[in-house]
């Protein structure tokens, strides 16, 4: 009722990684990889060098194993992003059945791409399983979590399943820059899954991802609960400022929106 402040005095800003922020804001990471991507990281990229906010794109897997997508990516560089993401895939990183591991190296290849501060290995575990042509295997997953961190700067990311406190601190210990907990609220990817199975004629894996559309840990429940060990993101159904300003209060250093932005992108950088 009292808050004893001029407004204009009120300071967002804030340090990331070693850069400086306009406000604890990310553009989380969503496409690339297609047309219609590459004009969207573009207006993404443009409206964050605008208003000093961080971001970070899409899966760049489909660059990785096919340069002639290394475009869509790409066009976020020169836009004066503070600090840029690029993002990998774990299961990736690991021997698949009838797959060879992509090296490491690979992800120097993917911060290169988009001039990336740091690198987001996604977590996507739940999504692989449901998939019929899924990589189901995460055996070595932690090892190879603590190889990349020992090279570059490393964000663990979550897509939607949530990661508790035990989690957080054994990743804190191998070494990684932040963790965004990607919790249960936002876009399903086990749901996404459950209509391509369908679509596809796969009941199993249909079934399968009807069964954990829901599955998760919601994001403030991973907010609240993670120890004090490493910067966290929050990410996972974040709408508007008010949900940004509750990540804050239970301790994220950042707050990530991606649907909403999305939308807009596809309009114009302006909206």
């Amino acid at each position: 009722p009292l808050p004893e402040i001029d407004r204009p005095d009120i300071d967002t800003s804030m340090s990331l990684l070693g850069r400086q922020l306009s406000a604890p804001l990310l553009i989380s990471g969503m496409t690339g990889g297609c047309e219609s991507g590459a004009s969207i990281n573009a207006r993404l990229a443009e409206a964050a060098g605008i208003v000093g906010v961080a971001m970070g794109v899409g899966s760049q897997r489909p660059a990785l194993e096919n340069s002639e997508w290394n475009w869509s990516y790409e066009v976020v560089k020169g836009k004066g992003v503070p600090l840029m993401l690029g993002n990998v895939g774990v299961p990736q990183l690991l021997v698949q059945s009838g797959k060879p591991a992509m090296s490491i190296e690979m992800i120097e290849r993917a911060m290169a791409m988009v001039d990336a501060d740091a690198c987001c290995l996604h977590l996507n575990f739940l999504q692989e399983a449901v998939q019929p042509e899924g990589d189901v295997n995460a055996s070595g997953a932690l090892g190879v979590i603590a190889e990349a961190a020992s090279k570059y700067p490393i964000v663990v990311k979550e897509t939607g399943a949530g990661i508790p406190p035990s989690t957080i601190s054994q990743l804190a210990k191998l070494g990684v820059a932040a963790v965004d907990v990607g919790g249960l609220s936002g876009t399903s990817w086990s749901a996404v899954e459950h209509h391509r199975a369908v679509a596809g004629g796969f009941s199993q894996k249909a079934a399968l991802g009807e069964l954990y559309w829901d599955w998760g840990l919601p994001t403030p429940a991973c907010v609240a609960s993670a120890p004090d060990v490493v910067p966290i993101l929050a990410t996972g159904g974040l709408r508007h400022g008010l949900d940004l300003l509750r990540a804050i209060v239970l301790g994220a250093q950042v707050g990530g929106f991606a649907r909403r932005l999305l939308r807009a992108a596809d309009t114009s950088v302006e909206t």
